[in-house]
């Protein structure tokens, strides 16, 4: 009878109220792998609710074989391509201080928005072609480092931020001119000689503009040489003068050599500045001078009609250069 007793209690110590149905999880995962069903696999029921126990295993089992017949990649392009809607290209176009409306020309524009549209994808959850239109603006010679930001935004929106490299003039090479920002970064636009106006003009550069090894033009990259930074620096400083409107561009010709710049007037004067703003000679006179005989030159219409003197600003003296005599002043 004690026999029994021990039994019994055993028994009664060794009863759990749930109990597991199937193959447990490596069955599971053994199902799903060899694409077979998992019906049956992981069912916990517990005595008396083997109803509530199935309804959660076939929902359980549904997620499993959606899982199993898709795959994570296919599953999410799937609700990619349902969920996609039209996309829309909104760029923050670049736009001069106190101006409302963008400098930047409406086919650049469109270039821009194409760029982005043939590279990226309608599907939400894309971010590889998101990644490829970002690398191509950072390629486009608009935007410095690191580029501009590309973002979704509801309702298919691509919101693209960035700052904006500014055309500060072009540089002329045989019969193109081609536009170039204040660093001297090569931007894409060329033109022919002489229809870049009211862009000025720089002549005279050392180099060509920068180009990969099959001679195709790399917008983004510094010009080379130091002579077009130089000449970029000067129409800066111009730039603010009531002199400013006479300025047709600067020829850099004699820079490198003779640390030389030289200004070019609408009227087709020359006027010799000297030295690059702040790197001047010893002994060529200091920027403020050489700025106010610029803008005393400029503001006397007398010598402003004279015709094509050449001038010197740099000296102690100013010099005018007419034909084939020259006069201190």
């Amino acid at each position: 009878m004690a026999k029994s007793k021990r039994s019994s209690k055993n028994k009664k110590n060794k009863a759990r109220p749930y109990h597991m149905v199937g193959d447990g999880v490596g069955g599971v995962a053994g199902a799903v792998a060899r694409g077979g069903s998992a019906m049956g696999s992981i069912l916990f029921k517990k005595d008396g609710e083997t109803a509530l126990g199935r309804i959660a295993g076939a929902a359980l089992l549904s997620i499993i074989g959606a899982s199993a017949a898709f795959g994570v990649g296919p599953l999410r392009e799937h609700l990619g391509s349902t969920r996609a809607d039209p996309l829309e290209i909104r760029f923050n176009w670049p736009t001069i201080s106190g101006d409302t409306q963008t400098w930047l020309p409406a086919s650049i524009q469109r270039q821009l928005t194409d760029t982005v549209l043939v590279r990226l994808s309608a599907d939400p959850f894309d971010t590889d072609s998101l990644e490829e239109a970002q690398w191509a603006l950072r390629h486009s010679g608009w935007f410095p480092e690191p580029g501009p930001t590309i973002s979704r935004k509801p309702r298919g929106v691509i919101e693209i931020v960035g700052v904006w490299r500014a055309p500060a003039a072009v540089v002329r090479v045989g019969a193109i001119e081609h536009l170039v920002a204040s660093g001297g970064e090569l931007l894409p636009p060329e033109y022919r000689a002489g229809t870049a106006w009211p862009l000025r003009t720089i002549e005279g550069a050392w180099a060509g503009p920068p180009t990969d090894s099959a001679g195709v033009r790399r917008p983004g990259e510094v010009w080379v040489g130091g002579d077009v930074q130089a000449g970029l620096d000067l129409l800066a400083m111009l730039r603010s003068t009531d002199g400013w409107s006479h300025v047709a561009g600067i020829d850099v010709d004699g820079f490198l050599q003779d640390n030389l710049l030289v200004i070019r007037t609408t009227e087709g004067a020359e006027i010799v500045w000297g030295g690059a703003p702040g790197a001047g000679t010893p002994g060529e006179q200091p920027d403020a001078e050489k700025l106010s005989r610029f803008v005393a030159l400029q503001t006397n219409g007398a010598w402003v009609n004279a015709g094509r003197p050449r001038v010197d600003l740099y000296t102690p003296y100013v010099y005018f250069d007419e034909s084939a005599h020259s006069t201190s002043r």
